[in-house]
């Protein structure tokens, strides 16, 4: 997910820093997975972000996101419950450890 303040369209190609993830474990028929979302910011040579850490990140806009997928997942029948939000670090290992799983599959 890429926190901007203009809007975009769908196809945009944008560069973005990794600023933190959100957790959370989503619940459907009884089985919970974790089910995390990495957040970014744009980033150009011109234009730098002002906010590098999901820790100085407006913390109502953050609450406002969780609560997004905690009412997204309720109207699609699952529950979604909100982990403590992590910074840059643990977002970079997320990824990594997705393009690893990714790799492996092909």
């Amino acid at each position: 997910m890429v926190l901007v303040e203009a809007p975009t369209f769908p196809g945009c190609l944008l560069q973005v820093r990794l600023i933190g993830v959100l957790t959370g474990r989503q619940t459907e028929k009884g089985r919970s997975i974790r089910n995390d979302r990495l957040l970014g910011v744009p980033e150009t040579s011109v234009n730098k972000p002002t906010v590098h850490d999901i820790a100085n990140a407006d913390p109502a806009r953050i609450a406002q996101l969780q609560h997004f997928f905690v009412s997204y997942n309720l109207a699609q029948g699952r529950k979604f419950k909100p982990g403590r939000p992590q910074g840059p670090a643990a977002a970079e290992r997320l990824l990594r450890a997705a393009i690893a799983r990714f790799g492996q599959q092909g």
